[in-house]
């Protein structure tokens, strides 16, 4: 597969992924609440872009943890118990996905991932275009590898302990 083709297929796979969790009826509705509030964080009175290409709506949007618990028109939940941000003329839209970047060594060594986050991307897909970082200067995979972290698996690891953002 060449390079424009894999570019292609990701961004379709890419723009389709948030169509499969959503409900196909028209508008929004509430996907779940527990208890007496509707999360740890609402979102309220925010102009709701779904990501289906769909108008934007008013809605509330419920986050328990660290996932979308719920989304429902505006003024639908208890606020009890809940951290309240007022979105009044802002809008909430899901997280981007970034398909090329060259952020290879960035994510261990700024796991925040702060200049990722402030641009709304919240997946990262890198070291798709055959040349990255770990790679860089060195004439074959196998010597730029081993100059650089002795094996992939290493470089593996450095991501993984970084536990990035």
């Amino acid at each position: 597969m060449n390079r424009r083709d894999f570019l292609k297929n990701t961004l379709t796979l890419a723009a389709l992924m948030p169509l499969a969790k959503l409900h196909a009826g028209a508008g929004p509705n509430i996907i779940g609440t527990s208890g007496t509030g509707a999360g740890d964080l609402l979102f309220t009175n925010v102009e709701l872009y779904d990501g289906t290409g769909k108008p934007s709506f008013m809605a509330d949007v419920a986050v328990r943890g660290d996932k979308i618990a719920a989304v429902a028109p505006s003024g639908t939940f208890n606020r009890t118990g809940c951290t309240v941000i007022d979105g009044r003329g802002k809008a909430l839209v899901p997280g981007f996905i970034d398909v090329h970047t060259h952020s290879d060594s960035a994510l261990y060594r700024v796991p925040t991932a702060d200049s990722k986050l402030m641009q709304g991307v919240t997946t990262d897909i890198s070291g798709n275009c055959g040349t990255s970082y770990y790679l860089a200067g060195a004439k074959g995979a196998k010597d730029a590898l081993r100059k650089a972290y002795g094996n992939f698996s290493v470089y593996l690891d450095l991501v993984e302990q970084a536990s990035p953002a």
